[in-house]
């Protein structure tokens, strides 16, 4: 009677072949998804391998049609970033390669943004649309003649650093370029390339110096203490922020463009102020007394620079004195501002720049139950850090720091 072979694995010869035709399948669906694979799918495509070794010298036929299933399904899909597309998943490049719309914003487009979304103020309200309904589409271009546009690309050209004693001498077209520019002439963003090659590092350092101080222009924003940011947060990290608040599918997308296009630094000092610094005072002078969204806070950009000879002066602009360091007083009502001042003053340790009863405008609920005194520093003064209760006599007063 003919011996019929039984159910078993099979010859070894075979089991070599079915896994060397495994290796080969896995290795070229490998090759296939390479060029659109993540990550953590080139780890998948480990797993058979693995598998395999873990057999302990067991059938090799199930491991290989599971390895042959997973090499099938880890195949690379269509809908797959490419890498420049990963690369260009920051927020800056979001905004830059945002499809600008071409559907003009209405007043009824705007009162359903994401913009104002959970404000209740009415000024508040006013100031956001207003900001967003400018067209920030249209360029803001300083009226230059031809010959200054070209002045003004060839001062960007990029240039070779030189040591001092390297430094090679002007040409006449160089010194044209650079008188207009010291005169204001021409906008640059920063000081001419040339100079790297012409001037020593020192002179060089002075130029950078003058530039920072006279030619940019920066603005002011007052942060409420409910945004909730660290200090010396990232210049990203604050613009992200803003981008989010801004933004949504049909509105603010011009205006963030025009923003990156403008602002050469955003800067939080950590206690209530972000500082804009723009590249250009005519820049600077477009997001004057603009509104915008910072997480669910309203922030309004303001000139609080003091202009020269003001510093000792003791005089504060209105926009100026917001910036000052100021407390709320509470439980102090039986007592005359004239004697809270003095008191202040005396256990303060600084001076008192202003004080008031509570006030109000037309769009905000009236609280009399405090007084405010400001202090003539934006920083708290260091008698007051960590107080908030103060025995005076027999009163007790509570002290908020709000400003």
């Amino acid at each position: 009677m003919a011996h019929t072979p039984g159910p078993g694995p099979p010859p070894r010869d075979s089991t070599r072949d079915g896994a060397t035709d495994l290796a080969t399948r896995t290795s070229v669906t490998q090759k296939e998804g390479a060029a659109g694979a993540l990550p953590h799918e080139g780890r998948l495509g480990d797993q058979p391998a693995q598998e395999n070794r873990g057999t302990m010298g067991g059938d090799l036929t199930e491991p290989a049609v599971q390895t042959t299933a997973t090499a099938r399904q880890i195949q690379p899909q269509p809908t797959r970033m490419s890498t420049t597309q990963e690369r260009a998943g920051t927020w800056s490049d979001r905004v830059r390669a945002h499809t600008p719309t071409v559907e003009n914003i209405t007043e009824d487009i705007v009162r359903k943004s994401h913009m104002l979304e959970g404000v209740w103020n009415p000024m508040h309200v006013k100031q956001l649309m207003a900001t967003l309904m400018v067209d920030w589409a249209s360029p803001n271009e300083v009226g230059q003649t031809a010959e200054e546009a070209d002045m003004c690309r060839e001062a960007l050209v990029t240039a070779k650093a030189s040591c001092d004693e390297s430094v090679r001498a002007w040409t006449a077209r160089e010194s044209t370029i650079m008188l207009k520019y010291l005169r204001g002439e021409l906008e640059l963003p920063h000081p001419p390339n040339f100079l790297k090659e012409i001037l020593v590092g020192e002179y060089r350092a002075m130029i950078e110096d003058m530039h920072e101080a006279y030619f940019n222009a920066s603005l002011t924003a007052a942060v409420p203490a409910t945004v909730m940011m660290t200090k010396n947060v990232a210049h990203a990290a604050i613009f992200k922020e803003l981008f989010l608040a801004n933004t949504d599918k049909r509105t603010g997308h011009a205006m963030m463009r025009a923003f990156q296009r403008d602002v050469k630094r955003i800067s939080y000092d950590g206690i209530q102020t972000i500082q804009v610094v723009f590249y250009s005072k005519r820049a600077a002078d477009r997001w004057a007394m603009k509104a915008l969204r910072l997480q669910k806070a309203v922030i309004i950009l303001q000139d609080t620079e003091r202009k020269m000879g003001e510093e000792s002066t003791g005089v504060f602009t209105p926009v100026q004195l917001e910036l000052q360091y100021a407390v709320r007083v509470y439980g102090g009502r039986r007592m005359s501002l004239t004697a809270l001042a003095r008191a202040f003053a005396q256990f303060a340790g600084a001076k008192v720049l202003d004080v008031e009863y509570a006030r109000t405008v037309k769009t905000e609920i009236y609280d009399n139950r405090y007084q405010t005194i400001r202090f003539a520093q934006r920083g708290c003064p260091e008698a007051l850090q960590g107080v908030t209760k103060i025995r005076l006599g027999e009163d007790f007063i509570t002290i908020h720091h709000f400003q």
